[in-house]
């Protein structure tokens, strides 16, 4: 009785090919909102959001995270910002691991690209 194969991904074991740029603009598309939330996490934006209950827990609870960074981005000094993206490089404050190798490389870009 032989066993049923399970279903490979068609691109599996494919790693020296290149990525289609419908691929890579999918993991972008994925990249862009986890960095942000980095962003979020390693700023306090709550201080300065009008959101009751972002002040009161402390953490940006937003689902617009985009429009909180935009909002909260140029009210913080220039010492937070380069913290924070000192710290967004290294996987924000809970030190998170990468998702796709893109994610590593948007990472590495300055916050203009994801702040405004």
């Amino acid at each position: 009785m032989r066993k049923r194969k399970k279903n490979k991904s068609s691109r599996r074991g494919l790693f020296w090919k290149r990525r289609t740029p419908d691929e890579e603009r999918a993991e972008r598309e994925i990249a862009f909102p986890a960095i942000q939330r980095l962003y979020c996490e390693s700023l306090p934006l709550w201080r300065v959001c009008a959101r009751g209950s972002c002040r009161r827990y402390r953490y940006c609870a937003g689902d617009d995270k985009r429009a909180c960074l935009a909002r909260g981005w140029p009210l913080m000094p220039k010492p937070a910002q380069d913290a924070a993206y000192a710290a967004v490089q290294h996987g924000g404050p809970l030190r998170r691991p990468p998702g796709t190798h893109a994610e590593w490389e948007l990472r590495q870009y300055p916050p203009s690209n994801f702040v405004s």
